[in-house]
């Protein structure tokens, strides 16, 4: 996939705006999908192609939310175990 720098965001064939950083967020994907779908009703995209990079995009969201849920879980873990020292239980 060819993509162009554009400042702090890379543009790619289909005219889909990507953040130039490491991790995007839910808003990032939101955004990006939001795009492909413009894109694909302007006929700007092949069926294929959208549906290939709305799977990639609804995995990483996936991803993202379930390392999101977990780092709240553990937070919520750590907070209950000091709040309570005596209550050893496994999680």
């Amino acid at each position: 996939m060819k993509l162009a720098i554009l400042n702090e965001s890379m543009i790619n064939k289909f005219g889909i705006i990507i953040p130039k950083k490491k991790k995007f967020n839910s808003r990032d994907c939101l955004r990006m999908q939001s795009q492909l779908i413009s894109s694909f009703i302007r006929g700007e995209t092949q069926s294929d192609e959208a549906k290939t990079l709305s799977y990639l995009l609804n995995s990483y969201l996936s991803n993202l939310q379930l390392v999101e849920y977990e780092t709240r879980l553990a937070n919520l873990e750590e907070k209950l175990s000091n709040e309570n020292p005596n209550n050893k239980s496994n999680w």
